[in-house]
């Protein structure tokens, strides 16, 4: 999600669903499985999907970058709440990167990332759950329904090597 050739902007966009049959299957790609790229892209929500994974959310059907990528775009929600997760596992990098001049104010919550669509098996991304290089982001919050169940990764569970500000709570 970027800006268009016309100017128009991608913003306040939802991938996904809060109930199962509105589920996408993005996985398989030659890179990542979602991007949220440049300034004008914000206020988008990527919600119940499976990233990385087959249908169901099992096995690995991983994207060779990273799960989802937010470049250096503001204000995007992925994840609403672990009642249906996004289930972001199976990738050939991280499984959520957060990069880029202008990544503030960025929410993960909810999801899945290392696991199956259970929240309890190993699908692993093949480094860091969750990377965290410029910006700020919360990683969690203050509810139980948005903790983000992170296990089984290549590498860290969260990788934050930049940024100011990030809050990481209940995960």
């Amino acid at each position: 999600m970027n800006a268009t050739p016309d100017g128009s902007s991608d913003m306040g966009n939802t991938v996904g669903s809060t109930v199962a049959a509105g589920r996408n299957l993005l996985s398989g790609n030659a890179s990542s499985g979602v991007v949220i790229l440049g300034g004008s892209a914000t206020a988008n929500v990527i919600e119940g999907n499976f990233i990385g994974t087959r249908a169901g959310g099992g096995a690995a059907l991983g994207n060779a970058s990273s799960g989802v990528l937010v470049d250096g775009a503001p204000g995007n929600t992925i994840g609403i709440s672990n009642v249906l997760p996004n289930v972001i596992s199976g990738n050939g990098a991280d499984g959520v990167v957060i990069d880029g001049a202008g990544a503030t104010g960025n929410l993960l919550r909810g999801n899945y990332i290392g696991t199956d669509a259970t929240g309890t098996a190993a699908v692993r991304n093949l480094l860091a759950g969750v990377r965290l290089l410029s910006g700020n982001a919360t990683v969690g919050g203050g509810t139980v329904g948005q903790r983000n169940t992170i296990a089984f990764n290549g590498s860290n569970g969260v990788t934050v090597e930049g940024g100011t500000g990030n809050r990481l709570m209940r995960n």
